[in-house]
């Protein structure tokens, strides 16, 4: 039997942060920019489905784990969050970006602008649902 393995240790402390937000449905697919990636996110979705979606730094694309609001844990292979860096969100205003707060805003969200790079998290359209509130945690 071949074991393969491999470890993601980080080369500096480990980072943490955490936050909410409230989907309006300008559009439905969202980044969490943090300035890094991630090594562990998990998504809530607290609105009602009691939903919860975690993914692991090594994980193949679009994959992670969904829990539902039974307790029942799957492993989803599509339309999961995305741990992302240096992600270039192509069109503008195709993506809601949420990140920390500036002047100019004044719910920590914006649009994005033509093909912006962003690193932390990429959150496709049919995971969270118009009005859905939305809690999360990302540890790096």
């Amino acid at each position: 039997m071949t074991i393969t393995s491999s470890n993601h240790n980080p080369t500096d402390v480990a980072r943490f942060a955490s936050g909410s937000f409230l989907d309006t449905g300008t559009v439905l697919k969202s980044i969490i920019n943090l300035g890094w990636k991630p090594r562990y996110f998990k998504l809530w979705d607290v609105s009602g489905t009691e939903l919860a979606f975690e993914v692991t730094d090594g994980m193949a694309a679009a994959y992670g784990y969904k829990v539902g609001n039974t307790g029942a844990q799957t492993l989803e292979t599509s339309g999961m969050p995305s741990l992302i860096s240096a992600y270039d969100s192509g069109t503008v205003d195709t993506w809601t970006v949420y990140e920390t707060q500036t002047a100019s805003d004044t719910d920590n969200s914006r649009l994005n602008l033509v093909n912006e790079l962003f690193t932390g998290v990429s959150i496709p359209a049919a995971l969270i649902a118009t009005s859905v509130q939305a809690h999360w945690i990302a540890i790096g």
